[in-house]
């Protein structure tokens, strides 16, 4: 008979729990990230700061949507391909914030962001009270929202960076490719 290594037990319950703040992490860098560099965005675009503002915000908008369309149609999404692919089709509108030449384009590419945001953070949320215990629910939940604060304070550095070293193109297409590691992230 078998013994249970507790030590490999803890060391897989460990990489759960990296990979479920990796995956919040990577859903939600996006959503901070611009907001660090509004000042540089306002003058790219010409706009005044509420108006950047409100474009940068508009993601909130997309989440909300979102939200509710997953919550309408859960049942027949699978949760792990749903999150990865999210997170992979996030990268599409982030990249193109790049060459978003007008204060409309972005919001709407913004709006885009916060779709697929939502659908990952949804679906991850559903993903983790569908497998979790009820004693391993407390961590899991832990460990998202540690993924969360911790995408809230390195997205808007990591953008500040990016925007000074590369520019503000540069930056978008930086987070993009986050956004793909994210997605492989989920996927492996």
């Amino acid at each position: 008979m078998k013994v249970a290594d507790p030590s490999r037990a803890a060391r897989g319950m460990m990489m759960n729990l990296v990979v479920i703040g990796l995956t919040s992490f990577f859903t939600l860098i996006d959503l901070f990230g611009a907001q660090a560099v509004l000042p540089a965005l306002s003058a790219a675009y010409g706009a005044t700061p509420s108006a950047m503002g409100s474009a940068v915000n508009a993601s909130t908008f997309g989440m909300a949507v979102a939200g509710l369309a997953v919550a309408l149609f859960a049942r027949r999404i699978d949760r792990k391909t749903g999150i990865w692919v999210s997170l992979a089709l996030l990268a599409v509108p982030t990249a193109l914030l790049a060459f978003a030449g007008d204060l409309a384009t972005f919001t709407a590419l913004r709006v885009a962001q916060g779709l697929f945001m939502s659908a990952a953070f949804t679906l991850t949320m559903a993903y983790l009270a569908e497998e979790c215990t009820a004693a391993e629910a407390a961590s899991a939940m832990a460990a998202y929202i540690t993924g969360n604060v911790a995408s809230n304070l390195l997205g808007r550095l990591l953008a500040a960076a990016f925007a000074d070293g590369i520019g503000l193109p540069g930056s978008f297409i930086a987070f993009a490719v986050l956004n793909l590691v994210g997605a492989a992230v989920v996927f492996v």
